[in-house]
């Protein structure tokens, strides 16, 4: 009994250890022997806040490591009185000033292809390990992101992979739940959300809260917590948390706390998004009474992305992956004719992989 209640218990682990890394991670954490090769020796130093230890290497690295302290210290105290909960150990945060470093790391497995992750937080010593991308702003949004899985590791799990085994802990949070929790406390509301949410409504395709997975677990998880602080005030999010942490169960929690069954609470979260967006449409005109369709759509489906149009606007550099493979190219803004390819992605020595994220295509 003791050994199958172990296995359990592991497997349980590996279902929730990768919360923010696609699930191909996870089949390489079964590729025994194959750690992540190190280019770089780091000479790894550390200080002290009265609530983290941050890791870091290089002198130069030191005020990164001082900002990420103060932003960690600040993100805790928005998160105790959100989720009213205090930590109960010091959590360790190791910082990369590159994603070229970060790639290296063996404290978390990572995918072959990482360019996408901005962060991980495991459950195994509730680590955060995160580079630094050259961009403040949002580098605090991902460590305050990155914290609120660290804050529940904490809070339902005992922080430790010791305490998960003692206490026999099977409880998993949704995807859209923690990961919508965790964008939404760290940034809010923003423009890009709200754009991808009128997007669905308006399209009429938006899909029942359990079965938001995916990107849209992000953007449709984070419209979730801002409809409940919209609705039911922003004390609300502690409510909720601890009477799951007494339940053990999500569902019954926000049942408890918001006098609704799960059926519910989708029907008016989605009537929420309805009297939001659905004037929109007499705002706004049909896309296709004025503009043209540049893109295709192939066989099977094509990704085409992060558009730069030129100065004269007569032409566009996208990326499309039209090919198989992620490329640079650029159209005519006119036919949508594909003129030339400045880069082939991913089976070419010299470019690896394109960041779709974060692809910086600009003009000169």
């Amino acid at each position: 009994m003791q050994r199958i209640r172990t296995s359990l218990v592991f497997l349980f682990l590996l279902a929730t250890a990768f919360t923010l890394v696609p699930s191909e991670a996870q089949a390489q954490f079964f590729a025994f022997g194959k750690n992540r090769v190190q280019y770089t020796d780091f000479d790894w130093r550390y200080i002290q806040s009265e609530h983290f230890d941050i890791h870091y290497y290089d002198a130069k690295n030191y005020y990164l490591a001082e900002f990420t302290a103060y932003s960690l210290e600040a993100a805790l105290r928005q998160l105790s009185a959100d989720f009213r909960h205090e930590i109960n150990d010091r959590i360790s945060v190791i910082i990369y000033d590159s994603h070229i470093d970060f790639s290296q790391t063996n404290v978390v497995p990572l995918p072959v292809n990482s360019e996408g992750i901005g962060g991980v937080t495991d459950k195994f010593k509730n680590r955060i390990t995160i580079p630094f991308m050259g961009n403040y702003a949002d580098y605090r949004q991902v460590l305050h992101h990155e914290l609120v899985h660290a804050v529940f590791n904490d809070m339902f799990y005992g922080g430790t992979i010791q305490s998960i085994v003692q206490n026999n802990i099977q409880l998993v949070f949704p995807l859209w739940f923690e990961e919508g929790l965790a964008e939404f406390t760290s940034i809010g509301w923003d423009t890009d959300t709200d754009m991808f949410m009128r997007d669905l409504t308006v399209s009429g395709i938006l899909v029942p809260i359990p079965q938001m997975g995916g990107f849209l677990a992000y953007r449709g998880g984070q419209t979730f917590w801002y409809f409940i602080q919209d609705v039911y005030g922003r004390e609300k999010i502690g409510e909720i948390l601890q009477r799951i942490r007494t339940t053990r169960s999500v569902e019954a929690g926000l049942r408890q706390s918001t006098g609704l069954s799960m059926t519910d609470l989708n029907t008016q979260f989605h009537d929420w998004l309805k009297k939001r967006y659905w004037p929109e449409v007499t705002k706004r005109e049909n896309l296709k009474d004025f503009a043209t369709h540049l893109t295709v759509r192939e066989l099977g489906g094509s990704f085409n992305t992060s558009p730069a149009i030129s100065p004269q606007g007569d032409r566009i550099a996208l990326i499309t992956n039209r090919r198989g493979y992620f490329d640079v190219v650029v159209m005519n803004a006119v036919t949508g004719r594909v003129m030339k390819t400045l880069i082939r992605g991913n089976d070419n020595v010299d470019f690896e992989e394109l960041n779709i994220l974060r692809p910086n295509l600009t003009w000169s």
